[in-house]
């Protein structure tokens, strides 16, 4: 009897000994930002919140967000802990600031109160964020920001994801060597939202990274062992790395993701750039890499007409659809030849449009342009006359050329 009554009390201490269970909130918002509170037993207002910003994410907004690797740790020390999913996914700069204002007004009337102070956090994009919390109204006083390896460039970390992308088509496209998917003009070299799968939540989750791996993959051998991988492949993957100035493997395939999904987002999202293109390759000094500065034509915003005109000429026409007619097979041979004539007509057509575009882009280019269109004529023409030669550049002019900030924004970069 003695022996169960020791056990029962020494539950009993064990229990009142337990802390208390943090009261937890989670939901949706107006906005359709999702968000999670949690508020450790004796938190009163006035104490301290942390605000945890996650990371770079292709997930949409489904549901309620982490707290971040540090969770336990600060409700230990008596801190409440919030975080919010943003409403946009990827580059959520946009709207993160706002996001918090309204996390924060969703926990003062969960928690009760204010917060006398608050404690920014994050790691990647999310640190960056919760270094502009510190500088952003309507909050209450910064007691320190634990920014883990921010993304502090910004938006100057698009011109490193844009240099890398026109780095990979100098690079991998005279050869034949690969090609990123391509999205519709004028910008082909950003992907269509389509093609961006959601969820693509770690840019080191290689699966979702396929459609890009596989061009990669052929032009460098970046995911094989050095041994499998033949000349071309390594002094390609050693020309790359160089000029982005990464020395690891896998962090290069990050930043190939990020300047081919990330990018491509960015623009092509309604609620971000919605279609503005903001590079240009004018003043851009590529010089450290005098092959890929010659394979990189510089456009400025001025020129963007003549050459979305010169890119939609490089463009195969549709397939026609068949009108009802008889097939071809029940023409007779007058039939067939007034059809193969009303081809030809249609080729010589386009080839006469085609002809006055290059001429009116041409005209548009200053000397030191021209230059370096006509060398990438010669490089891309072997073999290919002024079709295979022209129409084989996608990428490398951006639909209005890329590499720093060129035309209007429709939303100024956060």
């Amino acid at each position: 009897m003695l022996r169960y009554t020791t056990l029962a009390f020494g539950l009993i201490v064990l229990a009142l000994a337990s802390p208390a269970r943090p009261a937890e909130f989670s939901g949706e918002l107006a906005s359709g930002a999702w968000y999670h509170v949690e508020i450790p037993d004796g938190w009163q207002p006035g104490d301290t919140l942390v605000l945890y910003q996650h990371g770079l994410d292709f997930t949409p907004p489904s549901n309620a967000p982490g707290l971040g690797p540090l969770r336990d740790v600060m409700l230990s020390e008596g801190y409440a802990v919030a975080a919010t999913s943003y409403q946009e996914r990827g580059w959520a700069l946009f709207t993160a600031i706002d996001d918090n204002r309204d996390l924060l007004a969703k926990f003062e009337s969960v928690a009760g109160g204010a917060p006398g102070e608050v404690v920014p956090f994050g790691g990647s994009m999310g640190g960056l964020t919760a270094l502009k919390l510190a500088e952003a109204d309507g909050f209450p006083p910064v007691k320190g920001v634990y920014a883990l390896c921010p993304a502090a460039g910004g938006a100057r970390l698009w011109d490193a994801g844009i240099d890398l992308r026109l780095a990979f088509d100098a690079v991998c496209g005279p050869d034949g060597a690969g090609a990123f998917p391509e999205g519709d003009p004028p910008m082909p070299w950003a992907m269509n939202l389509s093609d961006i799968p959601n969820g693509l939540g770690d840019f080191f989750d290689y699966a979702e990274l396929i459609p890009v791996l596989v061009p990669l993959e052929q032009c460098t051998g970046v995911s094989l062992p050095p041994a499998l991988r033949n000349d071309a492949m390594q002094r390609r993957l050693d020309q790359l790395m160089n000029f982005a100035h990464i020395t690891d493997e896998n962090f290069f395939v990050t930043n190939i993701a990020y300047a081919t999904y990330a990018l491509s987002d960015l623009v092509r999202a309604p609620e971000k750039l919605d279609g503005h293109n903001p590079f240009m390759t004018v003043g851009v000094d590529y010089s450290s890499d005098p092959e890929i500065a010659a394979n990189i034509l510089r456009i400025r915003p001025d020129q963007e007409a003549a050459f979305t005109a010169f890119q939609a000429s490089m463009r195969p026409p549709a397939r026609p659809e068949r009108d009802g007619g008889p097939p071809p097979a029940a023409l007779t041979t007058p039939e067939r030849l007034a059809e193969m004539d009303k081809r030809l007509a249609a080729r010589e057509a386009r080839m006469h449009d085609r002809t006055r575009a290059t001429l009116a882009f041409y005209g548009a280019l200053s000397p030191e342009q021209q230059r370096v269109f006509d060398a990438l004529q010669r490089l891309r023409g072997r073999g290919g006359g002024m079709g295979g030669g022209m129409g084989g550049m996608r990428g490398r002019w951006g639909g209005g050329g890329m590499g720093r900030m060129g035309p209007p924004f429709a939303r100024p970069p956060q």
